[in-house]
């Protein structure tokens, strides 16, 4: 008898001693796996606003090229106060190139610049030179986990495009912000 309690006592003490390891499991496991779900969501959000800040850039300098400024009198258009007016024509195609983009008007900054032949900035705004529209917006996290390596930079975008035809008013360089290009 003595035999057969020792065996019941040996076959026991395996599982006595694991218990909690699925729960130990658990909590190791858990926090790796919401990091790379929420980095997965905040690379995703990340992307989408780049991909709609150079969409918007490029649908800007493309109506640059051929004159087509938007509306006289936008509204709803945020430009910066130090940059131009939103009648001015520069500040029409400011505030189109804002609309084009889709994000918060207030935070996307905008700077318009022209490009000779061969490179000088400065250029006029006359057929045969370069339209370069550079726009950026602030990276945020969404989910706050990544706050410290995303808050505070921002994504930049350059659309450059050759002239084709002149508004009858011309562009003028202006900037809101200077972002890099």
């Amino acid at each position: 008898m003595a035999h057969q309690a020792d065996v019941r006592t040996a076959r026991r003490s395996p599982w006595r001693d694991e218990r909690g390891a699925n729960l130990l499991e658990f909590a190791l496991v858990v926090p790796v796996l919401m990091l790379i779900v929420f980095g997965i969501i905040e690379f995703g959000v990340a992307y989408n606003n780049s991909l709609s800040l150079r969409a918007g850039a490029q649908e800007g300098a493309r109506a640059g090229v051929v004159a087509n400024l938007g509306p006289t009198t936008p509204t709803g258009c945020t430009l910066a106060p130090s940059g131009p007016t939103t009648g001015s024509p520069t500040g029409r195609l400011m505030c189109l190139t804002k609309n084009r983009i889709g994000l918060s008007q207030a935070a996307v900054r905008l700077n318009v610049s022209f490009v000779d032949g061969g490179g000088t900035a400065g250029a006029l705004y006359e057929v045969g030179d370069y339209i370069r529209i550079c726009a950026d917006f602030p990276l945020t996290s969404v989910s706050g986990f990544f706050g410290p390596f995303l808050n505070g930079r921002r994504q930049t975008v350059r659309a450059e495009m050759r002239i084709e035809q002149v508004a009858v008013p011309a562009l003028t360089a202006a900037s809101e912000g200077n972002p890099a290009c």
